[in-house]
């Protein structure tokens, strides 16, 4: 399935001119390449939903560009490197997330 994401400013600000970007987790997770190329100075800010990130391999490891999770600022928990064990280590995480919140 192709999935296709907008960025859309707030009217008269070009894309050199965003400072911030609010999506929800997943999104901005499918969007990290394009995100990055924005520049550090950027925020990016999720909409507050609890979110793990899981990358299956080690990032260390990767590309330099791949070598930092832009979204784990705005994840409860990232978890790298487990394979398919990290999506369960992450809901294991959201789940303690959220018994601590009560």
């Amino acid at each position: 399935i192709k999935v296709d994401h907008c960025l859309l400013p707030l009217p008269g600000v070009s894309l050199g001119n965003i400072k911030e970007v609010i999506s929800h987790e997943q999104a901005l997770a499918q969007c990290e390449n394009f995100l990055r190329g924005l520049g550090k100075d950027v925020k990016i800010r999720a909409t507050g939903i609890p979110t793990a990130g899981v990358h299956l391999s080690d990032i260390a490891g990767r590309e330099p560009f791949r070598q930092h999770s832009y979204i784990s600022a705005a994840c409860i928990a990232t978890i790298a490197d487990r394979g398919f064990q990290g999506y369960l280590d992450g809901i294991d995480a959201l789940i303690k997330h959220m018994r601590a919140q009560g």
